[in-house]
């Protein structure tokens, strides 16, 4: 059977990692960028990412897309709210 599944080696893991997951983290890290506004969670917005990508990688990747999709889906409703604010102020 054909693994039509990209996997990346991770050094420090000595693990393979799915590209869905690499992809989740990043879109992850986007809506975190997009949606905190208070300087005492911008660690969280580094840290919560890479955890979850980590945490991630060894869930079906029917889990991972839904989770990623949902991310993208709240990165455009968050980029429609801040355009509403800017063209009310």
């Amino acid at each position: 059977m054909l693994n039509t599944f990209k996997t990346f080696p991770i050094p420090l893991l000595y693990a393979l990692i799915a590209q869905y997951s690499l992809e989740m983290g990043f879109f992850m890290f986007l809506q975190q960028k997009i949606s905190v506004v208070d300087e005492k969670q911008k660690a969280m917005m580094y840290i919560m990412p890479v955890f979850f990508t980590i945490f991630f990688m060894n869930f079906p990747s029917g889990l991972v897309l839904y989770w990623m999709v949902f991310n993208i889906l709240s990165i455009a409703h968050q980029l429609l709210l801040n355009k509403g604010k800017e063209k009310t102020n």
